[in-house]
């Protein structure tokens, strides 16, 4: 008998239990939508509170068509700019202060440091995991996941020479302070030290 009445009791324990989840569940439910509308109404530029207009964020006029990008929406405020296309892995502003280099999942994009208009696109073909400028800003190198180490001439974005050696993709690049020698790190576990004669 008290077996039988433990089984009832967890039963209706089980119930209560469903109860409550359901409640939950459909609190959820009406919260999920409540944000859904909200959201929507900022997105549309109204405010759901009160009904007035919310002010809307824009770009700012002077900057090039370029810089807004409809899928990323508006620049945010405070933001002078949106630059590029691509996954940015790595920003580097040449020795000078006058060209921004951008590395991305597509290539790299040099602009120019005071009007923040692109300059040069250099299509790597693959996929780029880090820049750095020569001391003297002639040069940028660029590691890749291909393995390969590029040597670019800042100036007019030509290929001046590849690096190969490592096992794995290049994560990062560093040249010494005399722009002589080249440092490489790798997802292989090892640092290379390139010697560049042309430097």
């Amino acid at each position: 008998m008290k077996k039988i009445k433990n089984q009832s009791l967890g039963t209706s324990n089980r119930k209560a239990g469903r109860k409550i989840m359901t409640r939950v569940w459909l609190s959820l439910g009406l919260l999920v939508a409540a944000s859904t509308l909200v959201i929507s109404c900022v997105a549309a530029g109204r405010n759901p509170g009160n009904g007035e207009s919310a002010p809307t964020q824009t770009a700012v006029p002077s900057l090039p068509a370029m810089f807004t990008n409809p899928f990323a929406g508006p620049v945010p405020q405070g933001a002078q700019a949106r630059l590029g296309k691509g996954t940015f892995v790595k920003l580097a502003y040449s020795p000078d202060g006058k060209t921004l280099a951008v590395a991305s999942g597509v290539g790299i994009y040099f602009y120019s440091a005071d009007t923040l208009r692109l300059r040069t696109f250099l299509d790597t073909a693959v996929s780029v995991t880090d820049i750095a400028f020569s001391p003297d800003g002639r040069t940028l190198a660029s590691g890749s996941w291909d393995k390969t180490i590029i040597l670019w001439d800042a100036a007019s974005g030509k290929e001046l020479q590849t690096l190969a050696g490592h096992g794995g993709t290049v994560l990062s690049v560093a040249f010494s302070p005399d722009g002589h020698t080249l440092a490489s790190g790798s997802a292989d576990g090892t640092i290379l030290i390139w010697k560049l004669d042309n430097q």
